[in-house]
This record gives structure tokens, sequence and C-alpha cells, in this order.
């Protein structure tokens, strides 16, 4: 297009005033706004997001007079620009070849600069890009290459939410204080050359010319590490718009302007720019130049218009030693791993082979009927007895002896339909308040009575000096989550509410579940996260827990015991699940997907593992995930057994065990 005749008026000047063609955008409409990736989208990518260009956007090409700027009135506040002088220690090949150099010298100065020329209290520096006609830009490389091309085409580098986004970014790496006032994201733009500056200069606009907010077009900036918003300059006002540049720069100078200011006051606060071209200027050296990016702080500016940082220091992902409400880890075992089994569990293992692969059979057999779990369900409860026989020894009847013994009903007070039934075991020589533990017993979610979890129940109230309500929750499939956690959540709430009448203290209250009642444990910690209830728990304990869906994954993946389970442990699922694909991101079906923001705010936690468990990547993923989200106590691996082996005094694994969980007990609920 041709310019109009009142701006050749208006941009009269100099002899060093050029008229060259700027490329604008053109607004196609709803639906159209324009795009760039700066590689290739892959048949993946174009299938999830619709876009099969990598760009896409009407431009239009608008002769147009860019002013020389030299002894004009510029300043960054006013037009969004200005020109300043500073020297640099850098040589152009340092510009090149030394990354570090360019960081440790380089960003120092520039910070200087900016300092001196904005009045800031504080600048950081944190990225820059050298530019030149022979670069090593490439679609593999996007815009990380150490040389990129020139960035012809009218626009932004950045967008009010990009800016704020990137301000809390930067921000954490400064005192709290500069998290306030006002902020100014901004290049500092350099000739890199003993040679001054010939052709392909950067043009940069005024501000004050700009028609708000009819010029401004909304674009995304798609590179493969990030995503962001910038914006482009429309054409329909392009005769108002003043363009400048600095002829002949210098490797002295520095062209300061802005990506975004704070400050809304102003009118000099986000500077359009692009590389241009004349084709009538002599031949002379390709330029070569340096943009390197700063945010300024102002932390006295009134009123205060920086984002809140504080809010996206506390969602980080990255655990800090300051963190709010991170819990204190004693450290307390330090096991070994060998990878083999305790020679009296491996002879345990040998001596039982054939019982172990029968059971193994009608399991496989159950496991294969199509009846959402019933079937496996019914196979697994037909086995408890066996189970219970093994109790029935002079030990455990002596632990049971020594426990006085009760029972009630959770009433319909705590948005539960059931009455759950829960079974009191209390050590008799403890005569004032105790601690309490709310267990949940093992059968994979789907089978056990309370009531035949006695003597192990009474065992751990006689070991660990508490009293153990053992909740005799709901089985699936005829119960399907979340209703069995709520089984768990209203024998919890009935306990704290009434701890004086159960003689117990409201502080020191566990929760503790072993294998599907680990399950059920972990999910009513998820349940409290998100009521915001996690203080009715002083400690938790999962033990062998099944926590998420890793049975449906790659078994090459997995250890021995997770891919001899994996079958039976995907019938499980089915059986608690109402639906199994809508629930397949719900953390009460599969705690181990608990998002870090919930799990900040579980009770505070032990894992108790054994090494060779049929849930132990699991569950040792989810510790990992809840210490770096502050609440895990202890990851203790017992070494030598796997789930449910060395039941009973005569195994040195069981004694080791009853120690491993006293000293959890006495150290993080009791003490």
């Amino acid at each position: 297009q041709e310019n109009r005749e009142d701006q050749s008026e208006v941009m009269t000047g100099t002899e060093t005033d050029l008229k060259v063609e700027l490329s604008y955008a053109q607004d196609e409409g709803p639906g159209k706004s324009p795009y760039i990736y700066t590689y290739q989208l892959t048949e993946a990518e174009q299938e999830e997001t619709g876009r099969k260009e990598q760009v896409r956007g009407k431009n239009v090409n608008i002769e147009t007079i860019v002013r020389d700027g030299r002894n004009q009135e510029l300043s960054l506040d006013k037009n969004s620009f200005e020109l300043a002088q500073m020297e640099t220690a850098l040589s152009t090949e340092d510009f090149y070849n030394d990354q570090e150099k360019i960081k440790t010298v380089y960003y120092p100065e520039m910070e200087k600069l900016i300092k001196e020329k904005t009045g800031a209290a504080q600048v950081v520096m944190f990225h820059h890009q050298v530019r030149a006609r022979e670069n090593n830009a490439s679609p593999e490389t996007g815009t990380v290459s150490s040389i990129q091309p020139y960035a012809y085409g009218i626009h932004s580098d950045s967008h009010p939410k990009s800016a704020r986004d990137l301000f809390k970014m930067v921000a954490g790496s400064v005192d709290k204080k500069f998290h306030k006032g006002r902020f100014m994201y901004l290049n500092a733009w350099r000739n890199i050359t003993d040679t001054p500056i010939g052709n392909d200069h950067l043009a940069v606009l005024d501000e004050t010319s700009i028609v708000k907010p009819d010029d401004y077009l909304v674009s995304e900036f798609h590179d493969r590490g990030y995503s962001l918003q910038q914006y482009r300059l429309l054409d329909v006002n392009s005769s108002q718009h003043k363009w400048f540049y600095f002829s002949a720069m210098e490797k002295n100078e520095v062209i300061l302007f802005k990506q975004f200011d704070s400050d809304t006051n102003l009118t000099g606060r986000l500077c359009f720019h692009t590389a241009f071209n004349d084709p009538k200027a002599p031949d002379c050296p390709a330029r070569q130049s340096i943009e390197a990016r700063g945010i300024a702080f102002f932390p006295d500016h009134q009123p205060n218009t920086c984002p809140d940082v504080a809010e996206v220091l506390e969602t980080s992902q990255i655990p800090s030693a300051g963190d709010a409400n991170r819990v204190k880890s004693k450290q307390l075992f330090d096991f070994k791993l060998e990878g083999v089994y305790d020679m009296e569990i491996f002879d345990e293992i040998k001596k039982n082979k054939g019982g172990a692969d029968y059971v193994k059979t009608l399991l496989s057999n159950a496991a294969k009927v199509s009846d959402n779990g019933l079937a496996l369900a019914k196979a697994y409860r037909g086995f408890m007895p066996y189970i219970v026989q093994q109790m029935q020894i002079t030990f455990f009847q002596e632990k049971i002896a020594n426990c006085t013994h009760d029972t009630f009903k959770v009433p319909l007070d705590y948005g539960n339909d059931f009455e759950v039934p829960v079974f009191v075991h209390r050590p008799k020589n403890i005569t004032g308040k105790s601690g309490a533990i709310i267990y949940a017993h093992g059968g994979g979610a789907i089978a056990g009575k309370a009531e035949d979890f006695k003597p192990l129940c009474s065992t751990l109230a006689i070991n660990c000096g508490v009293t153990v309500f053992n909740v005799d929750y709901r089985l699936a499939p005829e119960t399907k989550c979340p209703d069995n956690i709520k089984d768990m959540y209203a024998a919890l709430k009935h306990v704290a509410k009434h701890a004086d009448k159960f003689n117990i203290d409201a502080d020191k209250i566990a929760i503790m579940g072993e294998s599907g009642g680990g399950y059920f444990c972990c999910g009513l910690e998820v349940m409290l996260a998100q009521k915001g209830e996690s203080h009715l728990v002083k400690l938790a304990i999962l033990s062998v827990s099944m926590v998420d869906d890793y049975c449906f994954g790659d078994v090459s993946l997995m250890t021995y015991e997770e891919k001899e389970h994996a079958y039976i442990q995907k019938v499980v699922c089915k059986a608690l699940a109402v639906d199994l694909t809508d629930q397949a991101q719900d953390p009460l079906l599969y705690p181990g997907k608990a998002s870090s923001e919930l799990l900040a705010k579980f009770p505070p936690t032990v894992m108790f593992e054994v090494e060779f468990d049929t849930y132990i990547t699991e569950t040792t993923r989810l510790a990992r995930r809840l210490r770096a989200a502050g609440r895990l106590l202890e990851l203790v691996v017992q070494p030598g057994v796997g789930q449910g082996q060395g039941l009973g005094p005569k195994f040195a694994k069981f004694n080791e065990a009853q120690d491993i969980m006293k000293k959890i007990v006495t150290e993080y609920l009791l003490e």
C-alpha cells in the first residue's frame, strides 16, 4: 500500500529519515487470530490443536517513513523507548563465543545502565539473544539457537498477562521487598561490532501515536519450551504512527525499549518494534546485534501494580526448606536393601509354593469373570478364614486378653448413608487418655471383616500403647468409591468429636491402613485435604498401600511381584470404580494422582513399605511427591520381605515390623 500523504507531511525531517516498507497485521475476524510456531507441528500436535499451518495471520507491507531519532526528545516513560550510551567490556567475539561472560559481565553492565536511566531499585537481566544475517537457527532449535535471524514484522515481545507471569517467575529470585510497587519489562538493544550499523536497523514506534485499543491484535507465540501471548500492530491507523530508528548506531550505544510497564498512568508502556531493510542503502557490513531482556523493580511505587508473587510461590512445584507447613523428618530408619528375601521368608515361600500356585490359579480364573470383580471378591473372601487361622496362636491370644474390647456404630451425622461398625481395642494398662489409631484392615478393598483383625489390632494397641478403632468399612464391588472412603471419614469424625467419651487425646489421632485399607486411608487423606480438615489427624500411616493405576501400565517395567499381581489389581480397580473411565483422574479412586496442591494439605504421613511389595513402585512414587510437598515424615522400606509374608512372632521380620511400627507411633504420634 502507498503511505498516506498526511503521514509524509508530519514525518518530514533530516536526510537520514528513511522511506521503507514495514510489515503490519490485518484483522481477519473471529477464529482467525494470528499465531506462530517456531517449529514444524507433528501430526499429533496438529490433531490436538486443530492447526495445520506453522504460521497464520495476514500481513501487509505499508510504505512508511521511519524518522531518525537522533536529537529528538524521546524517553522511555513517554514514548516507550530511548537511546542511551554505555561502553561494554565485551568484544564482538565475546558476544558469540563466551556465554558465561555475557551473563557475568554484560548483564551487570545492562543492570547498571537501566538503574541509572529509570531509577529502578533493582534490575534482573534474565535472557539475551544475538542476531545476525548469518545465523544458526533452524526448525529444530526454535529460538534457542545461539544466533538468531533478524526479526522482521511489527510486533511486541509481550502482552500484559505474559509480562505479569514473567514478573512472578523472575521475582522469585529477589528479596520479597521487590514483590510490590511497579515493574518494568524491557529490552536493551546494541550493535556488537566496531562498525556502525548501515542497514537492517531496529525501528521502534512512538507509543503516543498509537490509537488505543484499536491498533492492538493479540497473537500467540509458541516455541518448543514455552508459549505466550504477544501483540501485533494493525494497519488501520498506520498513517498516524510515528516510527523512529537511530542511524549509524555504534557499539557504545543502546536502545532501551519497553515490553511492558505496570504503571498505568504512563503514555509509554509497551513498544512495538521491527527490523527493517532499506533496499536503497549503500552496501555495508551486515548488522550484528544483541538484545538483553530484564525486569526493573520499583518497590516504593504507589499504588501497587505488581501481581501477587506470594500466591505463586506457595503453589510452586519447587520444594524449599522454607515452605509453609513442611514437616520435619526425624530420619528414624536406615535400612539397607539388598534385593534378596530374608532366609526365613524364602524358606516359607518354598514350603508353601504348591498352595500358593493353587490360590493363584483360582484367583486368575475369578479375575477373568466379567462381573465387576464380584467373583474375585468372593474368591478372596473364601481365603480369609485361612489367614485368620494363622492368628489363632498364643501370642495373639495374649494380646487380645490384655485389651478391653468394645463396638459401636457411627450415626448418620457426618454425610454417611451407612451406620459404620467400629471395633475398639484398648490396652488394659492404660488408665488416662491415650493416643488413637483409626485403622483400616487389609484385604485388597474387596475382602475381610474388621472383627477378623482383632488379633492384629490388639497387638498394635499393646505394642504402641494406643486405642485402636478398627473400622468395618464396606467392601467393593458392592460399595463403590468414594462411599467406602466416606465410611472411614465418618468414623474419624465421630471419634474426634467424642474424644473425651472414648478417653483419647483429640490432638493425638492417627489414621492407618494396610494394603486395601492403606488405599482407603490414603483416600481419606485426599478427602480431608479437599474439605480442609486435615488438622483432625496428627499422623497418617500408609502400609503396603495400593494408591494408583500402575497395574494398567507396561508390565515390562514392573517388578516380578507387581507383574504377577497386575491382572488381579486391574479387576480390583474395576470393582472400586463406578466408571473406570470417568474416574480415571479422580484422586479419591487413585490417591496417588492427587495434585501437588492437595498433597500439600495432607496430614503428616509415614509410608511403610516392604521391599518386595506388589505396590512398591506406586507407593514410593507417591512418597517422593509427598516429600516434595512437605508432608512426608518417613518412607521406610523393610528389607527382605513381601506383602503378607512373615505373619507371626516366629519370624524375625514380624518382630522387626513391630519395632518399626512402635517407633513410628512413639516418635510421631505420642511425642
